[in-house]
Formats: structure tokens, C-alpha cells, sequence
């Protein structure tokens, strides 16, 4: 009982200080999706990379440019990006910010 225990695992949901969206709109504002045209294979390649399945990644990837006109989770991204050193990042952020003004 105890060993089929450590085998079975939950599906508790992962806690996450950051929205799925965010963590698409975080990795489009690095530019891991600039290079592919294809939001199925950017979803296959970025989706590992939060911890999400491909398939909602993807719808993400395609509400993103509504999502964008959140200013508040682009103010977050811009903190976050600040911290890190990201200057670069952080104008792209801000050009962001400018276009909703």
C-alpha cells in the first residue's frame, strides 16, 4: 500500500505565482516565440518550459494579443524584467505600456 502510494501521482493543480498567461506573455517578451509562425510548435517548444500542457499554451498564444491590453500583469513582467537586469526586455515592455496610453 505504502510503496503504490509513492507511485501514483496526484493531479493537484501547481501553485504558481504567475497566470498561464503571464508566463506566455513573459517567454513572447524574451523572444522565444519571434522566430516560429506556427503557435502549434512555439505551444511544443515553450510548454515544458512552464510546466503547462501544449494544447492550453497554444490557446494562450492566440488570446495573447488581447491579453497584452492588461496593464497591470505588463507592469508585473516589467518589475520582474527589472530585477533581472533586462533593460532591453524592459523597453519592450514599455513600448507596450506607450501603445495603450
Amino acid at each position: 500500500m505504502y510503496l503504490s502510494s509513492l507511485l501514483v501521482k496526484t493531479k493537484e493543480p501547481k501553485k504558481t505565482t504567475y497566470t498561464h498567461i503571464k508566463q506566455v506573455a513573459i517567454l513572447y517578451f524574451l523572444g522565444l516565440t519571434d522566430k516560429i509562425d506556427n503557435t502549434q510548435k512555439i505551444a511544443e517548444l515553450v510548454a515544458p518550459l512552464i510546466d503547462r500542457d501544449a494544447e492550453t499554451t497554444r490557446q494562450k498564444l492566440c488570446e495573447l494579443p488581447h491579453d497584452i491590453k492588461d496593464r497591470q500583469m505588463l507592469n508585473e513582467i516589467k518589475d520582474l524584467f527589472l530585477k533581472l537586469g533586462l533593460t532591453d526586455k524592459v523597453q519592450l515592455v514599455e513600448k507596450e505600456l506607450n501603445k495603450l496610453r
